[in-house]
């Protein structure tokens, strides 16, 4: 008999033509054995009723959508966003406009206890005392005989994996722009002193490089014990790092923005699943709908919603393989 948790899962959802996969594989090598609800959260109207019947009546009935609001806060002003520092070799290469939706991705990653706020999780998913998320394209390829919530009865979160996904550090550098600076603000506002020795150190000697030497989970299969996470100042970072607004300026992860925190108040920064090193968890689901980039809420001329691009991009692999 498997324990159940007061848990949810949360999923949020862009790939909408991959869904059905992703979610089969999680409920055959996981969920079969709890019925943990998933609340697919979307930014407006993009899973068509069919698709909700179709998971219902194929996979679970304990699968429900969650529509939210969503939108550049107001506290930030466009030319600030992302994708207008073209001095950036990220942003010339790889982050042009029409990748917004990433930069709402990460305000509602990064915001796993700001119930009901514009762009979070719905504000009902503060009823559960265990929440885990992962990406719409993860592939829990094997079955995992672990209770994911009962490990992390004694920790505050938990991860798929920890490798860093072979990040250089030049694109750490050019993703983590005024990090350390606002890190270190946090410190000085609050008189904060890290748990992490390495984050100690760098506040003495102004390292600002020593943000890139932590480990960070790996930001697509996350867990948190959310009544742990609350006997923390939480809510006061949160507020802090929306304030700032480096997820919209400068895309600043999940990962580093949480991570950071972990590292300064939690004893252990979270708990590693190590589920990838052990071939039973990839972050993407092999497949056409899975490569490139995630359309964002306001794109149709994508593979997701569009047949004609589906075609041309078959097109291209055969002429190009």
């Amino acid at each position: 008999m498997y324990k159940k948790y007061n848990a949810a899962i949360i999923v949020l959802v862009a790939r909408t033509k991959i869904l059905k996969t992703t979610l089969s594989y999680f409920y055959e090598n996981w969920n079969k054995n709890y019925d943990y609800p998933i609340y697919l959260h979307t930014f407006g109207k993009i899973i068509p009723n069919s698709l909700m019947e179709e998971l219902n009546k194929t996979i679970s009935k304990n699968i429900f959508l969650k529509e939210i609001e969503y939108g550049v806060p107001g506290n930030i002003n466009k030319s600030e966003l992302f994708y207008n520092r073209k001095y950036n070799d990220y942003v010339k290469n790889r982050f042009p406009k029409k990748r917004i939706g990433y930069l709402h991705m990460l305000r509602f990653a990064t915001n796993i206890v700001s119930f009901g706020q514009k762009g979070c999780l719905v504000k009902e998913m503060e009823n559960f005392d265990y929440l885990l998320k992962f990406d719409d394209e993860s592939w829990f390829k094997k079955k995992i005989d672990l209770n994911f919530f009962e490990s992390i009865e004694n920790y505050e979160m938990g991860t798929a994996y920890a490798d860093g996904d072979g990040i250089s550090i030049k694109i750490q550098r050019e993703t983590r722009e005024n990090l350390w600076d606002f890190y270190k603000s946090y410190i000085n506002k609050y008189k904060y002193i890290p748990q992490n020795e390495i984050l100690k150190k760098a506040l003495k000697n102004d390292d600002a490089e020593a943000i890139h030497t932590l480990k960070y989970k790996c930001g697509n299969c996350e867990f948190y014990n959310i009544k742990k996470i609350l006997q923390y100042p939480i809510i006061e970072y949160l507020k802090y790092a929306n304030a700032y607004g480096g997820d919209y300026k400068y895309r600043w992860g999940d990962n580093e923005v949480l991570g950071l925190f972990a590292y300064t108040h939690f004893k252990q920064p979270f708990l590693n699943f190590n589920l990838k090193e052990n071939e039973f968890y990839l972050p993407s689901y092999p497949s056409d709908y899975t490569d490139g980039y995630a359309p964002s809420p306001e794109s149709y001329f994508n593979i997701h919603n569009n047949l004609l691009v589906y075609i041309l991009l078959k097109i291209k692999k055969f002429f190009f393989k």
